[in-house]
């Protein structure tokens, strides 16, 4: 089965950071790259595919082996962005931002909304830190058992690109909260072994936050992404400050996020 890159373009420098991220992970894997353009009605979708095609001709001639595929969607960006990349049986979603300021109405208090929309995993860069080799995935593990559901995605990920998934996890003084710390690292390290992937596991201690933690570790090891789960369905998604701040991280780092509850697909 062929891969598809879908990016939804906006016209703007972000969307150009957000192609040029596909082109990248498409030259890799073979994959064909889709560019989607949301429009508020049927009206404009003729503008926008004349302008669609520009950066298709831009982006064929700058890269020839490249596949390219165009789509203007007259619709909602909060679910038809979800719903094309369903219907396309995308690979990923790969968008971009300029942090919590940039596409505030997006990748701000909207950013969960988006996400949550698809069970298609979401590439996130910003800030022009497009990843060009993919050595090491830091993969941060909860006690929660929907923690789990990225492990497919990303296990193929790193398998794709020959890269090292660092497993960590935040140290527990609680024993039964530290034995299920365990069992997922047990979980996750055996099925990425036997997928002949390298692994590293971590507990992570100190003060402060986890986020703080998993910033802090990644930037220690140079880490080139971080991949969470989503799940907590405790809280409105917009509120979701810890899946938010790692998408838009202070450090710039691509992330990789993934709806838990909906995905049944390992996609990659």
């Amino acid at each position: 089965m062929s891969r598809n890159f879908l990016v939804p373009h906006d016209f703007t420098p972000v969307g150009d950071m957000a192609l040029k991220q596909a082109i990248y992970l498409a030259k890799a894997t073979d994959a064909t790259v889709s560019l989607l353009h949301v429009v508020k009605n049927d009206k404009l979708k003729a503008e926008a595919e004349v302008k669609l095609k520009k950066i298709k001709a831009k982006t064929v001639e700058d890269h020839p082996n490249i596949k390219v595929k165009l789509y203007a969607v007259a619709g909602d960006i909060f679910t038809d962005i979800g719903k094309t990349a369903e219907a396309l049986k995308s690979s990923v979603i790969i968008m971009g931002t300029h942090g919590a300021k940039g596409m505030q109405k997006v990748f701000g208090s909207f950013a969960m909304k988006v996400i949550t929309s698809t069970s298609v995993p979401f590439m996130v860069v910003q800030n022009d830190s497009v990843i060009k080799k993919m050595e090491r995935i830091v993969f941060p593990l909860g006690i929660q058992a929907e923690t789990l559901q990225i492990m497919g995605f990303c296990s193929n990920l790193a398998k794709a690109f020959g890269a090292e998934v660092h497993l960590v996890a935040e140290k527990q003084t609680d024993a039964r909260f530290a034995n299920k710390t365990k069992i997922n690292f047990q979980v996750v390290g055996k099925q990425m072994k036997a997928n002949d992937v390298k692994v590293k596991m971590e507990y992570l201690d100190g003060s402060g936050s986890f986020l703080k933690k998993i910033l802090d570790y990644t930037q220690q090891v140079k880490g080139d992404m971080i991949a969470v789960s989503y799940y907590n369905e405790s809280m409105i998604p917009a509120f979701d400050r810890f899946a938010q701040n790692i998408i838009t991280n202070e450090l710039n780092i691509p992330s990789l996020i993934i709806n838990s509850k909906s995905v049944s697909s390992p996609y990659f």
